[in-house]
């Protein structure tokens, strides 16, 4: 599992799990040339919560996309 540092809220680490590790890679690969920007992924994995890439579960994202 891809580990974050701490969201200093809880204290918990934020741990993205292998499917939604496979959702954001789905999403990426499946418009190459135009991809959803962190945004977007964002939404689309955490409909509830109103996150941004500076977010802890943000930062979880972008360290999918650069591996």
């Amino acid at each position: 599992m891809e580990e974050i540092k701490s969201d200093t809220k809880s204290g918990n680490p934020v741990i993205l799990t292998q499917e939604q590790k496979a959702k954001i890679l789905g999403l990426i690969n499946s418009n190459v040339t135009n991809p959803p920007s962190v945004k977007d992924i964002l939404d689309n994995l955490f409909p509830d919560k109103k996150l941004d890439g500076r977010s802890f579960e943000g930062k979880a994202v972008k360290s999918i996309w650069q591996h």
